[in-house]
């Protein structure tokens, strides 16, 4: 190889020893693994558009509100042993 003429497996000056030669048409292979990638990326696309729409109403509770938390859970709990309480009347009764 001449390393002057940049032949050969040197890199050379731009550093594309290793970019694929490009060919006018692409095989079948190169289309399915084409094809695969794109709907990979649309997939992940979606799932990543799911996940705010599912994310919107939700915040974290911060330290400041813990109180107010914790009142609402008392406040829920409170109302499904209610509910299970009157299903139970019901059944015996």
């Amino acid at each position: 190889s001449l390393p002057s003429a940049g032949l050969g497996d040197d890199e050379g000056e731009e550093g594309h020893a290793d970019a694929p030669i490009m060919a006018k048409r692409k095989s079948k292979a190169v289309q399915e693994l084409e094809e695969e990638k794109q709907q990979r990326k649309r997939r992940r696309a979606t799932a990543v558009q799911r996940k705010k729409r599912n994310e919107v109403g939700l915040n974290k509770p911060s330290e400041t509100n813990v109180v107010y938390e914790k009142d609402l859970r008392k406040i829920a709990t409170r109302g499904v042993v209610a509910l299970f309480n009157a299903i139970n009347q019901h059944q015996r009764g």
